[in-house]
């Protein structure tokens, strides 16, 4: 009987001591994991003597941090120029709004020059607007007064320049003749500041060789306004959006 009962504490004995051999020294805890993946896809590794992970980006659960404000989705149009990119992380874990990472760092404007962008959400200046006879900027009034004194021959139309082209177009108050390519035209037109749109164009109806695919076109463009105008260097221009569709120059005699 006592041999079983020194038996046993033996094998206790011996128990203990093996669990007690494979504890880390020290007393400390020994961890399990070393990261954890947050849910934006980035690893935390431990802290503390416990094995407890850093917060994740956005728990907010560092001391005295309290609980991350909620974060709202992107008004429309935010960042319509450029790509919305994750806020930044503070110190509390949390993370700040979006924010908008511009793509291009310059824009071509119509008038050969370029801007750069302004504001927080990547938007350009706005292109200069040139008016006036000689492109110095003047006043609308100059500009138009410009436009009424002198008779204006097409110089290019799309893309196509046009050597020795026949069109021509002179306007008055509120109407306007000229030459379609082969067939003098006319018919009246509206002016609000720096748009123009034309009225129903009547023409003759002669037929001219070689001449009547470049009058088809001049009068599609005629009749597709409103057109913003503006006159740079002597030069009338016609844009549809930022696209230029017709230059006109000063006729000379």
């Amino acid at each position: 009987m006592n041999k079983m009962i020194f038996a046993i504490i033996m094998l206790f004995a011996l128990l203990f001591a093996g669990c007690a051999g494979n504890s880390p020294p020290g007393g400390q805890v020994a961890c399990t994991q070393e990261a954890k993946m947050c849910p934006d896809g980035s690893a935390v590794g431990r802290t503390g003597p416990n094995c407890e992970f850093a917060p994740c980006p956005g728990e907010g659960n560092a001391s005295g941090c309290g609980t991350c404000p909620m974060l709202s989705q992107p008004a429309p149009g935010f960042c319509s120029h450029g790509t919305i990119v994750s806020g930044p992380v503070d110190e509390c874990g949390c993370r700040g709004p979006p924010t908008c990472a511009c793509t291009e760092e310059a824009k071509v404007c119509p008038d050969g020059s370029s801007v750069g962008r302004i504001g927080a959400n990547c938007e350009f200046a706005p292109c200069p607007k040139t008016v006036g006879g000689n492109g110095s900027g003047t006043s609308g009034n100059a500009s138009e007064d410009f436009l009424l004194s002198h008779k204006w021959k097409l110089l290019k139309i799309d893309d196509e320049t046009l050597v020795n082209s026949p069109v021509e177009i002179q306007f008055g108050m509120g109407r306007f003749n000229g030459n379609a390519g082969c067939n003098s035209m006319g018919g009246g037109y509206l002016m609000d500041e720096d748009q123009i749109s034309f009225g129903q164009t009547a023409i003759t109806l002669m037929y001219c060789e070689g001449r009547m695919d470049l009058e088809g076109k001049v009068l599609e463009k005629i009749n597709g306004g409103p057109y913003r105008w503006e006159i740079v260097d002597e030069k009338l221009n016609f844009y549809k959006g930022d696209a230029l569709v017709m230059v006109w120059g000063v006729e000379t005699e």
